[in-house]
């Protein structure tokens, strides 16, 4: 059985913040409830206190895989029409060292920025991708098949299509692209699997981004970016955790055709 620790936000906040020393891990968010600034800075005392000798000593190592991942994926989420509503919020983060692969995600708090606790899961380096999609909302692959999106519908003289044909075609992919951007997506949100070393630096590390909406009556879209000509294809929960899991092993491959072992 996985192993898995539960802390509420003020244990994590203080762990992290003395176990690390830097802001909470992207996109996890923290926002204490204790008005004022000695309170809460009290507050945090009596909880390290506390936790020298309670906390699991194999945590430190699990945060240290957390911050300097050599792969990670981040997931977040929400409800369109009730972003505020911090019930529809996902906020995850995976990443994955060597042998160790762990998963950590928020629960809702009072606002989206709010946490009500952490979990941490120790998934193994394999299982990133699973963990990921299955705090997602159950949704089986949209029925409309993959639709071509149109980001500038401008052009310019010398783009014109010179067959009525041609125009017709366009404008079906047009008002295509249109609606499916329109409709209502009972679920949104992005996926990021992210390259976190590289000797070249930040502009050696490589990004995926997988955007996903979920569509009333219809089903799940994911639109794959970068991409200069986007499309929004269906994608069961299988297809989805292949595409994560893909992204990822790109990623790791790039960081072992470009890390250098002794730096």
């Amino acid at each position: 059985m996985s192993q898995r620790w539960e802390l509420t936000d003020i244990e994590f906040r203080v762990l992290w913040q003395r176990f690390v020393g830097t802001d909470l891990p992207r996109p996890l968010t923290f926002q204490t409830t204790t008005r004022l600034h000695e309170d809460y800075e009290a507050e945090k005392y009596q909880v390290w206190q506390r936790l020298q000798h309670t906390a699991d000593p194999a945590l430190r190592s699990v945060f240290d895989v957390l911050e300097r991942p050599e792969a990670y994926v981040r997931l977040r989420g929400w409800k369109d029409d009730e972003r505020d509503n911090a019930e529809y919020w996902l906020k995850a983060r995976a990443a994955r060292a060597g042998a160790n692969g762990y998963l950590i995600y928020q629960l809702p708090g009072e606002t989206p920025t709010h946490s009500g606790g952490y979990v941490v899961v120790d998934v193994g380096p394999y299982g990133l991708a699973d963990a990921i999609v299955d705090l997602m909302p159950a949704a089986g692959a949209g029925r409309g098949g993959i639709i071509p999106l149109v980001t500038d519908t401008g052009r310019d003289d010398h783009q014109r299509p010179t067959s009525m044909f041609f125009e017709e075609a366009d404008t079906s992919i047009v008002q295509r692209s249109t609606e499916f951007l329109n409709r209502r997506a009972e679920r949104t949100g992005t996926i990021n699997i992210l390259q976190n070393q590289s000797m070249f630096g930040s502009r050696g590390m490589h990004r995926d981004i997988l955007v996903w909406r979920d569509l009333a009556d219809d089903g799940r879209y994911v639109i794959g970016l970068p991409n200069e000509n986007p499309v929004a294809t269906p994608m069961s929960r299988s297809d989805l955790v292949d595409a994560v899991n893909a992204s990822i092993e790109r990623m790791m491959s790039r960081v072992e055709s470009h890390w250098e072992a002794n730096a």
